[in-house]
């Protein structure tokens, strides 16, 4: 059994997305589905916008031996963007799979990265913009109309150069002065919020899947418990077989919907 080490890092938002871009971050095989209802991201997102916290992730870096065990030829995808798994130095995300979901699909620039989207997947859970004039997050922007222009794509909040663009463009639409202003404090704010907040980590570096379980129990970001489904779904993965415990209970769940059962999912 090898030794199985624990560091804590802090790092910006920004540097989490340019891994998962990197290939630097994957997706276990044996990881639950993306689960998140539109209410949590966006309650997600009003954590951002506020500068409260939203928990540490948990990182899981295993040793060579135990990865290639794990190691999935299926294309992993996250916040409706596939990922490349060519980069050999990978960590798999053990807790924070439904925030950092949330935070790349809405956030990565689909102009300015070589990964590929589906875009079924995206636009219905991901395409959600910052309305300046409401002050609050809202899906799939319709208008066409240019005085609408408050509307902001949360990917341009990560590019500076887009706020140059937005203060430039303002100028000559139809809105009063103090509108202008309203706007553009509310998309310098949120902007600093993004590009300065900060996500800790705990990586665990070597170990077994089941050592990595234990420790993912007793570290959940929200001192909880972890669930006894997430356990068995970790701990009964079998590549050959092609067997997730995980995505059997999604499916199951899914089926009784119609029969009025539900069960809250969370991070």
């Amino acid at each position: 059994m090898s030794k199985l080490e624990i560091s804590t890092k802090v790092r910006r938002l920004s540097t989490y997305l340019n891994e998962f871009e990197a290939g630097l971050i994957q997706i276990p095989p044996f990881q639950r589905d993306f689960v998140w209802s539109n209410e949590k991201k966006k309650d997600l997102l009003d954590s951002l916008k506020n500068g409260f916290p939203i928990g540490s992730v948990l990182f899981w870096k295993p040793d060579s031996s135990v990865k290639n065990d794990l190691v999935d030829e299926e294309i992993q995808m996250i916040g409706g963007y596939y990922l490349e798994n060519t980069n050999s130095e990978f960590q798999y995300i053990l807790d924070g799979f439904q925030r950092l979901s949330t935070l790349f699909g809405c956030f990565i620039d689909s102009k300015k990265t070589h990964l590929k989207r589906n875009e079924k997947i995206w636009k219905t859970s991901f395409d959600i913009y910052y309305d300046l004039k409401e002050d609050k997050f809202e899906y799939n922007r319709k208008s066409k109309n240019e005085l609408d222009f408050y509307q902001i794509p949360l990917y341009y909040f990560i590019d500076g150069e887009n706020f140059f663009d937005f203060s430039s463009s303002l100028v000559s639409l139809g809105y009063s002065d103090e509108e202008k202003k309203l706007f553009i404090n509310r998309y310098k704010n949120f902007g600093a919020k993004i590009s300065s907040y900060d996500i800790p980590a705990i990586e665990l570096i070597g170990g077994t899947i089941k050592e990595a379980v234990n420790i993912f129990s007793r570290l959940n970001s929200r001192g909880e418990i972890v669930s006894d489904d997430w356990k068995v779904s970790a701990l009964s993965y079998n590549k050959q077989r092609n067997f997730r415990f995980g995505s059997e209970i999604d499916r199951l769940f899914k089926n009784l919907t119609k029969y009025n059962f539900y069960i809250s999912k969370n991070d």
